[in-house]
């Protein structure tokens, strides 16, 4: 892969502050294929983009040769794992499917909270998880679920059962929960629908938020094994938690081109 070949991973735009035109540059500058954002960011909620403004967006990014990856959708905490703000992450996962059938989008990602420690009715936890299913499919998307462990998640996405619902395997995610990441891309096999790439250093207790390939991850043996497994994306890049956001996209641009290179 020359450094001139759209790297095939997309550059979440949440963690980096100022314009989203400006996200657009860099990721374009970049050479990332795509996209991703939140639905709560600033500039680009389901709310804030009328029809006219989704295809603005959708043209201005196609003259930056770049696609929208994935949309991840924004939720309260405790998500679908707690009462108190199922109803609420429920309504914000149909709006998230409205707008990403409307730009195009074939993946959105929800976390629906701790599934170790759900304090909702379990089979309410699968129903709400089923319905929303449901709506993806219809809407023609994959919808991509984290939930903490690795094997926690592939006994709800089984309980689910609809193709489309899929897991998202967050990197910093499992490796702050101390899960040995390659562990749990076996453990997922045949059902990872997205893989976001953040890197991390855990000492104890603290984990602290790195450049990628600087951290604990192993970058190189995690891209083989979804290699192996027929992995085919998004796989997408978070700085979310990094001091210097647009610093660890472009470091993280570097070792993907270096990793992917043929």
């Amino acid at each position: 892969m020359s450094h001139d070949a759209p790297i095939p991973a997309s550059l979440a735009l949440d963690g980096l502050a100022g314009d989203a035109r400006n996200a657009f540059d860099l990721a374009a500058e970049m050479h990332y294929r795509g996209i991703a954002f939140a639905t709560n960011h600033p500039e680009l909620t389901p709310d804030q983009l009328g029809q006219t403004a989704r295809r603005h967006l959708k043209t201005l990014l196609t003259t930056k040769r770049l696609e929208i990856d994935t949309i991840r959708i924004a939720v309260p905490k405790g998500s679908l794992t707690d009462p108190a703000t199922i109803d609420r992450t429920l309504d914000n996962a149909q709006k998230a499917f409205l707008l990403a059938r409307d730009l195009g989008v074939k993946t959105v990602s929800l976390n629906v909270g701790n599934l170790t420690d759900n304090k909702v009715p379990h089979s309410t936890m699968i129903a709400a998880i089923r319905q929303l299913a449901q709506h993806a499919d219809a809407a023609g998307l994959t919808m991509s679920l984290s939930g903490g462990l690795a094997n926690p998640l592939r006994s709800v996405l089984k309980e689910v059962d609809y193709d489309r619902a899929m897991a998202h395997l967050d990197t910093g995610m499992t490796l702050a929960a101390e899960e040995d990441i390659l562990v749990a891309a076996e453990a997922l096999v045949g059902v990872i629908g997205q893989v976001t790439a953040a890197d991390v250093i855990r000492a104890g207790k603290t984990v602290r938020s790195t450049f990628l390939g600087e951290g604990q991850l192993p970058l190189h043996e995690l891209l083989e094994i979804l290699e192996d497994q027929g992995f085919r994306g998004p796989l997408v890049v978070d700085v979310r938690d990094l001091p210097d956001g647009v610093a660890g996209a472009r470091h993280a641009a570097h070792v993907l081109h270096e990793l992917l290179q043929t």
